[in-house]
């Protein structure tokens, strides 16, 4: 008779309790793993969207510095200022989120020498009036292009 009732607790309340326990740990794991790879996408998410923020501030300075030369207006210099502060807080931004990825750093820092580079450019040519002065618009385009297909990637 002990020995049913001892069989009869085990499977009724110890065995029940150790497959809930099991299952627990299973659904918390899985949790935590969901958790993980959503951050992953959401940090991934925010590098890519501030990418095309940064092409997008860098294709509006570009245009600034063009309207400015065609019209002559003191407006698009003001335009053209509020884009390079843009595009520089773009490319910080940009640093820190990627701070955890060698090989984004690596072309971040390309990107960052070629884009300040461009910038000194534009300035030295508003201040100087000149109108002939050299992009490697594309270049600056490709690179952006090719940091979020290393990005998209991961």
């Amino acid at each position: 008779m002990k020995k049913s009732f001892l069989l009869l607790v085990i499977l009724t309340v110890i065995f029940p309790l150790l497959a809930l326990g099991i299952s627990g740990y299973l659904v918390s794991k899985n949790l935590d793993d969901s958790a993980r790879n959503y951050n992953w996408a959401e940090h991934s998410y925010k590098i890519l969207y501030l990418s095309e923020q940064l092409k997008n501030a860098y294709n509006k300075l570009n245009f600034s510095v063009h309207t400015y030369f065609h019209n002559k207006n003191v407006n698009n210099s003001n335009h053209y200022s509020k884009q390079k502060l843009l595009v520089l807080k773009h490319l910080k931004a940009l640093g820190n989120l990627t701070g955890d990825n060698e090989q984004q750093q690596k072309r971040l820092a390309l990107l960052n020498s070629l884009i300040t580079t461009q910038i000194k450019i534009m300035d030295k040519a508003l201040k100087k009036d000149i109108q002939n002065f050299d992009f490697t618009d594309k270049k600056v385009l490709d690179l952006i292009n090719n940091f979020e297909q290393i990005e998209s990637n991961l």
